[in-house]
């Protein structure tokens, strides 16, 4: 190996390290996600239907619990509201049993 090849060994590690930190500066400046946004997450990977998450709109469905939400799915309030993935649980929610489908009245 001749000096040459290691000098551009050292740029090219260099350029790596330039480049990671450009993609860390983009990600800590990028906006986050909303609270409707973790929610629908939450929903859509533990696959709840619409009239599951009834029992959670307040005042007729014009507001919605994310309290009570929370507590339910048993996921954490501060990730849910501010976006804090530390105390955010990683294991999804175990299958639901399906229901066998209802008899047809003749």
């Amino acid at each position: 190996m001749t000096k040459a090849d290691d000098t551009k060994g050292a740029l090219s590690g260099a350029d790596a390290a330039r480049h990671l930190d450009q993609q860390h500066t983009h990600i800590r400046k990028a906006p986050r996600a909303g609270l409707k946004t973790r929610t629908a997450l939450i929903v859509h990977q533990r696959g709840i239907t619409k009239k599951q998450l009834e029992k959670f709109h307040c005042l007729h469905g014009t507001r919605f619990d994310y309290v009570a939400f929370a507590k339910n799915q048993k996921g954490s309030l501060d990730w849910l509201i501010f976006g804090t993935l530390a105390p955010h649980p990683r294991i999804p929610a175990p299958p639901r049993e399906k229901k066998p489908p209802r008899p047809k009245a003749a």
